[in-house]
């Protein structure tokens, strides 16, 4: 125990170090974020959120014998997707470079860690249930690189992918520790630390313009890939605590943004991993909410889904109630997203008149 207070101690103390360093080494370099058509702030901010958190990660796993031995392969996915981020958001990368490499970690998490997706759980609310056999390898690399996405899709907006990731971690602690009675997996916290403290330099109202900084492609990916990883070893198979069926609602709204998004260029015959503005704080931001409300109603939402997630855990809920009701929502979700979208444009319209 004295081994993972030390390392829940260097997480923080190196996690805030880093973010009151790195910024003036990422403006040295040239790793930053500058505004453009899609991205309304004002001036270049430093993408350094991704080394911030993994660095203090991997620092962490190093002081806590059980955390490494436990979550190495996840470290080392890490660390790749993070050199590949930073690699894209200071050259920007070709999309098929980025994909190769998040396809390549999975599959080392997946086949090397053993950490796959074995069973759905008991959806169409029989008694016989649904495990993947021979394509289990393959749903857990899509499940993974999927979530990579969701949460690199939905970083446009100050503190949205870290609140929602911050929300996620939360509800899985909680739901480990309701449910097993004993301190849940050391990692979630080592990731919860770092995260969170990123989260407050990430809001220019808290910390000021000057020491505001993003989170990358780098951060954004290894956030999507630990989650990820963690929902897959605590709910992938059918003994597991946590039920694969409420696996979804826990990440709630980055992936049901990313569904709804690509769904909606795929009908507009456009490319799945275009660029736009139809993410659900652009939409909000062109309705004429403040950054300040969008982020609030995002954390509203994203609460109101890993609520439904901890109670279907601890409640016990169906499977297929909890899968059924995830699709309805996904199809409200698309249909007021792309009302409000529709709305907001013809608001536009009229104001230029």
């Amino acid at each position: 125990m004295h081994g993972v207070w030390n390392a829940l101690l260097s997480t923080a103390v190196s996690a805030v170090v880093l973010l009151l360093v790195l910024p003036s080494f990422a403006r040295r370099v040239g790793l930053l974020d500058y505004p453009t058509g899609r991205k309304r702030h004002e001036r270049a901010v430093p993408l350094v959120g991704g080394l911030a958190i993994v660095l203090p990660v991997t620092l962490g796993s190093f002081l806590d014998p059980a955390a490494l031995s436990t979550h190495w392969v996840l470290l080392i996915g890490l660390l790749v997707i993070c050199t590949l981020g930073v690699a894209d958001d200071l050259v920007d990368l070709e999309y098929r470079v980025k994909l190769i490499g998040q396809i390549a970690v999975s599959v080392l998490i997946v086949i090397v860690g053993g950490h796959a997706v074995t069973h759905v759980g008991y959806l169409f609310f029989s008694e016989t249930g649904y495990g993947l056999g021979p394509f289990s390898a393959v749903f857990s690399v899509v499940a993974i690189v999927g979530l990579m996405n969701a949460y690199n899709m939905i970083d446009g907006h100050d503190g949205l992918a870290a609140s929602c990731g911050v929300t996620t971690l939360v509800s899985m602690f909680v739901v480990l520790l309701l449910i097993d009675k004993d301190p849940p997996d050391s990692l979630i916290i080592l990731l919860l630390i770092p995260l969170s403290i990123f989260l407050i330099f990430n809001l220019d109202s808290l910390v000021g313009r000057q020491r505001q900084v993003f989170l990358g492609d780098a951060g954004s990916l290894i956030l999507g890939l630990a989650i990820a990883y963690l929902l897959i070893r605590h709910s992938g198979v059918s003994s597991s605590l946590i039920k694969v069926s409420a696996a979804p609602w826990l990440v709630g709204l980055p992936l049901l943004d990313m569904i709804a998004v690509m769904t909606r260029r795929i009908l507009n015959c456009r490319s799945p991993f275009g660029a736009d503005r139809i993410h659900f704080h652009h939409i909000m931001m062109d309705y004429g909410l403040g950054k300040g409300r969008v982020l609030l109603l995002a954390l509203a939402l994203q609460l109101v889904f890993s609520g439904i997630g901890i109670f279907g855990v601890l409640r016990n809920w169906p499977d297929g109630m909890l899968f059924w009701g995830l699709f309805v929502t996904l199809l409200a979700y698309l249909w007021l997203m792309k009302w409000l979208y529709s709305n907001g444009e013809r608001s536009q319209a009229r104001s230029a008149s």
